[in-house]
C-alpha cells in the first residue's frame, strides 16, 4: 500500500502552505457528469457534488448528518459534535448553515429516500455519506476522490507513468488528487463567478487572509478584472 493510503493525512491549519494543485471548474464539471450519468444519486455522486460544490473540508462533509439537511428549504446545517466523534476543525466557530440549489437538493433527497443504507455510526446517529458499515471514513474519501480525478474517469490520457489504476492502487497516481484540491478548486471557482469574499469565507469556514494567501488561485491579472467589473462608475 503506498502513503496515501495508509496515512491519515492532517487537514492544514491556518498558517500552513495549503496551495497547490487544483481542480478546474471544467474538470470538474465532467466528473460530475459522468457520476450523473452512470452513477446517479451513489455515494460517491454526492459525496464530489458536496466536496465541490460548498468547498468545504473533509471532516465537514463526512460530519453532516442525514437530519441536518433540509431539501424542502435548500440548506445543510454544519453542526460541531466533538462528543458524537464528528468535531469540526474550528469548533463551534464553524457551525453554519450551507445554501444548497434545487438540483442538489433533489439528488441527496434521492440518496437519502433510494439508495442509502439505513446505516448508523457507532453513536447511532445516521450519516448522510453511510457506508453499510456506518459513518464514511477518511480513507474512503481521499480514495474516491483520487478515482474520480483520474483523468482515465473522464475519458482523458494519464501522464503519470503508473500502469496500476485499479481502485486500491489510483492513489499512486500523481494525475488524480485530494478531496483538498477539490476544495481549492471550488473556491476558486466562486471567487471567478464574482462571489463576494466574505461569502466565499463564510461558506468555507475560512478567514479572508487564509482565502487569499492559501486557497484563491485565481491570478493577479484576473483578481484585477473582477475589481474593475465593480469600479466601472469610479
Amino acid at each position: 500500500m503506498g502513503l496515501k493510503e495508509t496515512v491519515d493525512v492532517p487537514e492544514l491549519d491556518d498558517g500552513e502552505n495549503a496551495r497547490s494543485v487544483h481542480i478546474n471548474n471544467d474538470h470538474a464539471e465532467r466528473i460530475l457528469s459522468q457520476l450523473s450519468k452512470y452513477e446517479y444519486a451513489s455515494l460517491r455522486h454526492v459525496l464530489i457534488l458536496l466536496l465541490w460544490k460548498t468547498g468545504v473540508r473533509t471532516g465537514t462533509v463526512r460530519s453532516i448528518n442525514v437530519d441536518d439537511v433540509d431539501s424542502t428549504e435548500g440548506y445543510i446545517e454544519v453542526r460541531h459534535r466533538p462528543g458524537y466523534g464528528t468535531p469540526l476543525k474550528n469548533k463551534s466557530a464553524g457551525e453554519r448553515f450551507i445554501a444548497i440549489s434545487d438540483k442538489t437538493a433533489r439528488i441527496l433527497t434521492d440518496w437519502i429516500e433510494e439508495k442509502h443504507p439505513g446505516t448508523e455510526d457507532d453513536h447511532g446517529q445516521t450519516p448522510l455519506l453511510a457506508t453499510r458499515y456506518g459513518r464514511i471514513s477518511r480513507s474512503n474519501i481521499r480514495k474516491n476522490s483520487y478515482w474520480v480525478t483520474r483523468p482515465q474517469f473522464v475519458g482523458d490520457d494519464c501522464q503519470c507513468g503508473v500502469d496500476d489504476h485499479s481502485y486500491d492502487d489510483v492513489h499512486q497516481c500523481e494525475d488524480a488528487v485530494s478531496p483538498h484540491a477539490l476544495r481549492r478548486g471550488s473556491i476558486t471557482h466562486h471567487l471567478r463567478s464574482e462571489v463576494p469574499r466574505p461569502v466565499v469565507s463564510e461558506r468555507a469556514n475560512v478567514s479572508g487572509d487564509v482565502l487569499e494567501k492559501h486557497y484563491d488561485e485565481t491570478s493577479l491579472e484576473e483578481q484585477m478584472n473582477l475589481r474593475r467589473e465593480h469600479l466601472d462608475n469610479i
